[in-house]
């Protein structure tokens, strides 16, 4: 078997990373495809006439990326969406059917999903909530919001776990971070995430440091929950009348992990937007849903810990989305996940996506 370059490999032996692994998909050329949208089309056109709704237009693809892509088309009832994943997060049809089931105010039900092909149809849900200006109050909303949604589910692991939502709880925090360390070092030199001598030197020299965050967490009176992954405006909607909780969407970053994670997202937003003072009037709203759990100093020495292990399950997603990538996707996105593993061992590296 011979790469592009003509050199010869080895069976089962990926070209890029090296390491033995299986034949692996680029989701983004399946999903550009002519033949994959049709398929996509038809699966969508069932899903409408279950509910009787007619498709009034053409669909329409308006992106596509390594991790998923989205259809959009026009009907008698508005606009739907289609959504497909790629296997690192199609766990999100399922997800979302289950949300929609236990909180039926928060995240509304799909129109359809496919599970096994990570595929899912929704209606429009209107104008997210960065429309328009984001201000303080609304992020204080948002994140009080986003605390009340993670206390009702706290009991809810099993469940969700089940749809294949990822589980890196704190007790997994140290393996996950093992795993990823090994399978980085030993990428090509040349890849963007490779992790050379003198960065993994740099790691080891902070794992006591990291060790005593994991602590922290798993020793914490907080319990684990729904972790978003990328709670920020763009992924609400806005209110349909005054309120009314907010529903988010976009679960594909989601993990089951310490809730506190969230935090590290709209944090970084909200001071980018609105300054420091928004960022710390944003974490109060959202510890205030956990106050009667431990004294607030507590609960701010847990948002210190959950904000110090954030970068190793972030680097396990991009890691994972990396994988499957082409090779000019992997010279755009490629880089993050040594991006994080940066900033695992630098507080004042510039933070990923």
């Amino acid at each position: 078997m011979r790469n592009r370059r003509g050199e010869r490999r080895a069976a089962g032996v990926h070209p890029r990373y090296g390491a033995a692994m299986a034949p692996v998909t680029r989701w983004s050329q399946v999903w550009s495809t002519r033949t994959w949208r049709d398929g996509a089309t038809a699966w969508i056109d069932d899903v409408l006439a279950g509910h009787r709704v007619i498709r009034t237009g053409d669909v329409e693809q308006p992106r596509v990326r390594p991790w998923s892509t989205q259809l959009v088309a026009p009907t008698d009832v508005g606009p739907v969406w289609f959504k497909a994943d790629a296997p690192h997060m199609a766990h999100e049809p399922a997800l979302v059917a289950a949300l929609a089931d236990l909180l039926p105010r928060r995240v509304r039900a799909p129109l359809g999903i496919d599970p096994a092909r990570g595929w899912m149809l929704s209606l429009d849900e209107g104008p997210r909530l960065d429309a328009t200006p984001v201000d303080d109050d609304t992020w204080c909303a948002l994140a009080h919001d986003a605390a009340t949604m993670q206390r009702a589910l706290v009991d809810a692991g099993d469940r969700l776990l089940a749809t294949g939502l990822p589980d890196l709880r704190p007790v997994r925090l140290a393996a996950a971070a093992d795993d990823l360390l090994q399978t980085l070092s030993a990428l090509p030199a040349d890849h963007p995430s490779h992790l050379d001598a003198g960065l993994l030197e740099r790691v080891h020299r902070r794992t006591p440091r990291l060790a005593d965050a994991i602590r922290t967490l798993r020793e914490g009176a907080v319990p684990a929950s729904l972790q978003h992954g990328d709670l920020h405006p763009g992924n609400v909607f806005a209110r349909r009348e005054p309120g009314a909780a907010l529903r988010v969407f976009d679960f594909g970053d989601a993990q089951w992990a310490h809730p506190f994670e969230v935090l590290v997202v709209p944090v970084r937003v909200a001071t980018e937007e609105r300054g420091r003072a928004a960022a710390a009037r944003l974490v109060e709203a959202y510890l205030e849903v956990w106050d009667d759990l431990a004294p607030r100093a507590e609960l701010h020495r847990l948002v210190a810990a959950a904000r110090r292990v954030h970068p190793v399950p972030r680097a396990t997603t991009w890691w994972r989305a990396t994988v499957m990538m082409t090779d000019e996707e992997v010279a755009v996105h490629g880089g993050l996940a040594r991006a994080w593993i940066d900033r695992l061992v630098d507080d004042d590296a510039p933070e990923p996506p």
